[in-house]
């Protein structure tokens, strides 16, 4: 028994899957149907989801606004949040306005780069560290051998071999342009393992290749992973504010010595056992990632090694509140960016296409910090219980 009219994404097609598996689950489905009030509109979802039978549908709010004086964003902005997570909009709402009345909040974006890391199993250590010193003089020709005809976006930045007894690990490096580019580095990697074994044919006949991996765990693709955690993954970006006391008190509510009080105290106990230093990042991630068509499941390595500081600035009364987050892996175009809902998401935030990726990973990063801000202070007050037992919890009134 198999699903029917795999692969095809018409609209008849949908919904015989549709009664497919009401037949198979007994269920009735009266909700999980329609598009995007056009019936051509499930084509649109070829080459983002298989097996289609209609749309999930998230509640959609709207963060903010907040006040950004970056490098790539400026000005005021508001973020779209996916989410069914009562309290999150409301609470990165309040953050949002205790930064831009303490002037908005700083951010800027450092670099790009995304990871494939195979993996070459050789006879013993020393061919590993032989081969592994001849494949990296080959960039170039790699590059333009072979990448440049597989992708218009993908560029080497470095290779770079890490060496396990008789296996090299070779760590490509790729600027991706505005794509997120998961699938555009696979495919470039593979087409270059292609290329090495048949030019170690040609220059290197001794070298006893035993077998090749195209990808290995350590390039950080949608896990934890303290590697990338320090030279980065997607979009590195900071975003920092002071703030003054008075704010911090008017709006949230705490004190700016208790509040990094807090703060210190809680990366003392997250020491024991966290990879990160930070409240909710993974939280503004999932919520802005399905709202764009990003891939959700990088929320994992996103909020990983994201670190935020505090530090009491006694002479101006104020808290200096920065946020580091080394792995966004993001993009403007390509992936379920271009999917309707998810297109006008982007738009919001003025982020919809080519030459914008910088500045969105610079908005996410100012809102995760509003969030990170307000959660902080309401952990600080005792604040969070009442919110959630508020907006966070559906039973009767």
């Amino acid at each position: 028994m198999r699903v029917p009219h795999r692969n095809e994404y018409d609209l008849s097609s949908c919904e015989n899957r549709r009664q497919w598996v009401e037949e198979f689950t007994g269920e009735k489905l009266k909700k999980i149907k329609g598009f995007w009030n056009d019936d051509t509109c499930p084509s649109v979802t070829k080459g983002n989801t298989e097996n289609v039978i209609g749309l999930a549908t998230i509640p959609l709010g709207i963060a903010g606004p907040l006040r950004f004086v970056g490098t790539h964003a400026r000005g005021p902005f508001l973020l779209p949040l996916a989410t069914t997570e009562g309290t999150l909009v409301a609470s990165m709402t309040r953050g949002a306005r205790c930064l831009t009345e303490s002037g908005g909040v700083e951010t800027y974006a450092y670099h790009q780069q995304t990871h494939r890391m195979p993996a070459f199993i050789l006879e013993d250590a020393k061919g590993a560290h032989e081969f592994g010193q001849w494949a990296v003089t080959l960039k170039d020709q790699l590059q333009n051998e072979v990448v440049s005809q597989r992708s218009r976006r993908a560029k080497i930045l470095t290779l770079t071999p890490i060496y396990d007894d008789k296996c090299v690990l070779i760590n490509f490096a790729y600027d991706t342009g505005d794509a997120a580019g998961q699938n555009m580095v696979m495919d470039c990697t593979w087409a270059c393992l292609e290329w090495i074994l048949e030019k170690v044919k040609e220059e290197r006949p001794a070298c006893d290749i035993q077998r090749i991996y195209v990808d290995t765990l350590l390039s950080g693709d949608k896990h934890p992973n303290a590697f990338t955690n320090s030279i980065g993954r997607g979009h590195s970006v900071s975003a920092r504010c002071i703030i003054p006391g008075d704010i911090m008190r008017h709006v949230l509510n705490v004190a700016p010595r208790d509040f990094v009080d807090y703060v210190h105290w809680a990366h003392r106990s997250m020491m024991r056992g966290n990879l990160d230093f930070n409240v909710s990042v993974c939280n503004t991630l999932a919520g802005v990632y399905a709202a764009t068509g990003q891939d959700i499941a990088c929320v994992g390595e996103g909020s990983s090694g994201g670190v935020e500081t505090a530090v009491y600035l006694p002479d101006k009364d104020a808290v200096e509140y920065s946020l580091h987050l080394p792995n966004l892996t993001i993009g403007t175009v390509g992936g379920g960016t271009q999917l309707p809902t998810q297109k006008e998401c982007l738009q919001i935030m003025g982020c919809d296409g080519t030459g914008k990726s910088k500045k969105l990973a610079e908005l996410i990063a100012g809102f995760c910090l509003a969030l990170d801000l307000s959660t902080t202070s309401a952990a600080v007050t005792g604040e969070i219980v009442g919110a959630h037992n508020r907006l966070g919890r559906n039973r009767p009134t």
